[in-house]
């Protein structure tokens, strides 16, 4: 099977590859159908979506598709009542970044990178960072830090800015 392209995520102002498809969640909640063209083996999914994390929200910035008829997809196509950056309130999961170097392939031949970034979120909302080093195989260290209460918001726009209680984050002073 041939290896996917990954989504790419913008977090922290760094430009990562990510493993996650978020997109593909609006699509399932939506009932949305998608009649992207499949132009290459890599992206069987059929577009590549650009994500950022501003404040601790999740964004969708760009998407880059065409549609079967040969037609540019945007984020207005798909979103027809949003403008600009699309907030992805639909998304509820783990964020997965892999970073640094394949070290090994696990038991279903699945690769297994230096340190692996996982963001959980919560409708839009990123609540916590977690980073695994993996050393040699079994050899792994694990860190968390929460960022913001899982809460609910509101599905219109997200405050501009969303801070933590110094309880939550350590970092609550650096918002």
């Amino acid at each position: 099977m041939t290896e996917q392209v990954l989504e790419i995520l913008i977090y922290n102002g760094k430009e990562e590859e990510m493993f996650t498809t978020p997109l593909d969640n609006y699509f399932e909640v939506t009932n949305q159908k998608t009649d992207f063209r499949v132009e290459c083996t890599a992206c069987w999914r059929g577009y590549l979506g650009t994500w950022e994390i501003v404040n601790n929200h999740l964004f969708m910035k760009a998407i880059n598709a065409k549609f079967e008829d040969g037609s540019e997809v945007t984020l207005r196509t798909i979103f027809p009542n949003r403008i600009g950056r699309i907030f992805a309130d639909w998304f509820s999961g783990e964020l997965h970044v892999p970073r640094g170097k394949v070290i090994y392939e696990d038991d279903n031949y699945q690769p297994v990178y230096k340190e692996e970034l996982i963001l959980e979120v919560t409708n839009g909302l990123v609540t916590k960072e977690i980073i695994i080093k993996n050393g040699s195989k079994g050899d792994i260290k694990r860190s968390e830090k929460i960022l913001a209460s899982k809460i609910m918001l509101p599905l219109s726009d997200p405050p501009e800015v969303f801070r933590t209680s110094p309880e939550e984050s350590d970092d609550a002073n650096s918002l």
